[in-house]
């Protein structure tokens, strides 16, 4: 048994077995003795064989019914105070209308019955006890739009003041309103209320949200909040925490708006490019499918509704419509181009054309008769010569009218090449001209939307101080 125990022992130690014997029993006894003597101590210091904590918590719980109020008078409401800590705003889901955040409930009444003597209970000036053992008051949260049971542990004080502090992660619902994307800005609540107690039980006196521990969220801006409580007509109370959310766009300009802007300039050119190269058609079908595809992707941020449609998405799909209208244009004038030689050009065509100065102008002749134009130019030059050179020879005016007149019989023909090309020239100019407009009215309404964000951000500064 010896060597079992102290192996070592007998390795480096020389002894009798007598001898051995004697150091065994001497090694046990002191060890026993050094054993006994931590256990008394230990005895000493808790000499009913219980923890005090545990003596408080008896105490308090034993004969006591945790779904009964805490208050002597049946009539009396229970104060309650609720504090929201916004820890982080994880999510703002546009296309379910839902609002995910990280949140921490700090809820404080007055419990009589949980009050005790620091020095019965040996300094002892803080608890904790389970939800089961105490009453808690009748809270749930009226938009969730999951079931997270507010079932965590409670902080008791010695002066029977109670702290509930659940923290779980909350999907609220929230009204989106998409009409200012990507400047748009968010209201969204967090709604707070008695289930089954009314004010008679129970009563909210304040509300405040603390936003000091709220990590930074790389899409939304918490730009203010604010705390309302109100009674409803059934003496039911609801407490309602705002939080005011701002977009950040960056983002969405730089991957929207530029992208938008660019291929709407591009489009433009599709009317200077040269029948020649043979890639008109092409250039205007690759932009009209890529604003199909920034359409697609708009559509996956937006929520699915018909009630509201954001002024973007309106001036892009109006981009897109204008981008469809300068393919078929380019189409026709591509087919004027071709069209043969034989073939007369119609008169409306040639006035138009005239008119607008989209030809060069020795084709204007051909709008008319040789003749008539003739008999005109030379008419108007004599006028000019008698006004205007009374020091020139009758000889010299006469050859310079014969050759005049010589110019003028020998007339340019429009062509449909000259057609084509002027059409555009005008086409150019009109859809230019509409697209200016249209991106005016966008700067004018981003303005606007610039404004309203400031005045609501110191509003909301207003409310969070």
């Amino acid at each position: 048994m010896g060597c079992l125990f102290f192996p070592k022992l007998l390795e480096n130690t020389m002894l009798e077995e007598t001898n051995f014997k004697s150091l065994c029993q001497k090694f046990i006894k002191k060890e026993f003795l050094n054993i006994n003597k931590g256990f008394h101590r230990f005895y000493c210091v808790y000499s009913d064989g219980r923890f005090p904590e545990e003596d408080l918590i008896n105490n308090l719980t034993t004969g006591r019914n945790p779904n009964a109020r805490p208050s002597m008078d049946p009539l009396q409401a229970i104060n309650i105070s609720l504090t929201l800590s916004l820890n982080s705003i994880v999510n703002v889901n546009e296309v379910t209308g839902t609002l995910t955040t990280r949140i921490t409930l700090q809820i404080r009444w007055l419990d009589f019955s949980l009050a005790w003597n620091i020095s019965t209970f040996k300094g002892i000036s803080k608890i904790q006890m389970k939800t089961s053992d105490v009453w808690t008051p009748d809270l749930v949260i009226f938009n969730s739009l999951t079931s997270s049971p507010l079932d965590k542990e409670n902080s008791v004080t010695n002066n029977g003041f109670v702290s509930w502090t659940p923290n779980f992660l909350l999907d609220t619902s929230c009204k989106i309103s998409v009409a200012k994307f990507p400047f748009d800005s968010q209201i969204c609540e967090i709604q707070v209320g008695p289930w089954f107690h009314d004010t008679n039980s129970q009563y909210i006196t304040n509300g405040n949200i603390n936003s000091m521990k709220l990590s930074v969220n790389g899409v939304w801006d918490l730009t203010g909040t604010n705390y309302t409580s109100f009674v409803l007509a059934q003496a039911y109370q609801a407490s309602v925490f705002k939080l005011f959310l701002s977009r950040r766009p960056s983002y969405d300009i730089l991957h929207m708006f530029c992208p938008v802007i660019l291929l709407s300039v591009m489009n433009l050119f599709v009317f200077l490019m040269p029948y020649s190269s043979g890639e008109k058609i092409s250039f205007c079908l690759s932009i009209f499918l890529t604003f199909s595809v920034l359409l697609a992707s708009l559509k996956a941020e937006l929520p699915v509704t018909s009630l509201e449609m954001p002024y973007f998405g309106i001036f892009v799909f109006f981009q897109f419509c204008l981008g469809g209208i300068e393919s078929c244009v380019s189409v026709l004038i591509l087919r004027l181009s071709c069209r043969p030689e034989r073939d007369k050009i119609p008169k409306y065509l040639r006035n138009v054309c005239s008119f607008l100065c989209l030809i060069p102008a020795q084709n204007h002749a051909s709008a008319v008769s040789p003749i008539e134009d003739s008999k005109y130019v030379l008419a108007s030059h004599e006028d000019k010569v008698q006004s205007t050179s009374e020091n020139y020879s009758n000889k010299k005016d006469n050859n310079d009218t014969n050759n005049d007149i010589k110019n003028i019989n020998q007339t340019y023909e429009l062509s449909w090449d000259d057609i084509a090309s002027g059409m555009d020239k005008l086409c150019f100019f009109v859809f230019t001209g509409i697209k200016s407009i249209s991106y005016r009215i966008l700067y004018s309404i981003l303005l606007m939307f610039q404004a309203f964000e400031d005045d609501q951000s110191v509003s909301g500064n207003v409310l969070k101080g």
